[in-house]
């Protein structure tokens, strides 16, 4: 929380340091930009914390790159909720978990632009990780035992990953199987009880994973890694089909400048991102495979 918290006193420093020079801009008619985000997305992190830095951003933008747009965020609870603001207001920009996009995809008039991303890679993948003194080196081993999963954003996710894997090995579902599932907001929070041996296993993200063992070496030498999940894409930026190409153009030049500068990064960092990639069709594949696994193994809607 204190890391979101200092995140967003950047970001309100460079509003500050930029807006001497406002009042120096002509005056020109604008148009707002429409930014539209699911509201229990940063659980971690107030939510008009997060609306207010994004604004900033994006007023802070148009001092530095001159266009004749502002931004402004919209906010949806849910995705019936998304539906009725779509049919009543208009969004120019939506941002999407993954899941949530597959759901509504062909229900609301959207394209996918750009997704984020972390050391150049579109996605994450997911790591089931014991102490090795635990002598646990298989993921039947973990029975009855307690697991901590490192939610993020990516939680929904993970679940049907991990639920996938039990079936495949002829397991019960993750609610009979583990004695205890716990859910943390941070990566440390999950992988640092199990680096001390005082939980028994945690379901974390590939680059959590990596950076922690950047600061402690230490990380990779004490633990153990019974499995890991194909690479999956956990969020895409879509824009509405019905912009004009002329708007879409400069609409989509503005997403694809949001790692070009210290405000923008610090956004990123907002949404567990650290880059922003061209999206492919190709990178939905591994989501699609994964949850038509989980149908024909009659798991249970999630």
């Amino acid at each position: 929380m204190k890391n979101d918290l200092f995140i967003i006193s950047i970001a309100m420093m460079v509003l500050l340091l930029f807006s001497a020079y406002r009042a120096a801009l002509p005056q020109e008619e604008k148009t707002p930009v429409i930014v539209g985000f699911p509201e229990n997305y940063f659980n971690d992190l107030d939510i008009r914390d997060a609306r207010a830095a994004i604004e900033v951003w994006g007023n802070n933008l148009t001092l530095l790159k001159p266009t004749r747009f502002y931004l402004q965020t919209i906010l949806f609870s849910d995705l019936q909720n998304l539906e009725e603001i779509y049919r009543h207001d208009k969004i120019d920009l939506l941002f999407l978990p993954v899941l949530d996009y597959l759901k509504i995809k062909n229900k609301i008039a959207i394209e996918p632009v750009v997704c984020g991303g972390w050391d150049q890679e579109y996605g994450d993948s997911f790591l089931l990780v014991v102490n090795k003194a635990s002598g646990i080196t298989n993921l039947a081993e973990l029975q009855n035992k307690e697991l901590i999963i490192s939610a993020d954003g990516s939680d929904e996710l993970m679940n049907y990953w991990l639920e996938v894997q039990l079936r495949k090995n002829n397991l019960p579902a993750m609610t009979s199987f583990f004695n205890k599932t716990t859910h943390v907001n941070k990566g440390n929070q999950a992988l640092l009880p199990v680096f001390f041996n005082q939980k028994t296993a945690c379901l974390i993200k590939r680059n959590i994973y990596t950076t922690l063992n950047k600061l402690n070496p230490q990380i990779q030498e004490k633990l153990f890694i019974i499995i890991e999940s194909p690479l999956y894409i956990r969020d895409v930026f879509c824009i509405n089909s019905a912009i004009t190409s002329k708007n879409r153009d400069l609409i989509s030049d503005i997403i694809m400048t949001i790692d070009k500068d210290a405000a923008g990064k610090q956004i990123l960092l907002l949404f567990k991102r650290q880059t922003i990639l061209p999206y492919k069709p190709e990178y939905i594949y591994n989501v699609e495979t994964l949850l038509q696994d989980y149908k024909k193994l009659q798991l249970p809607p999630r």
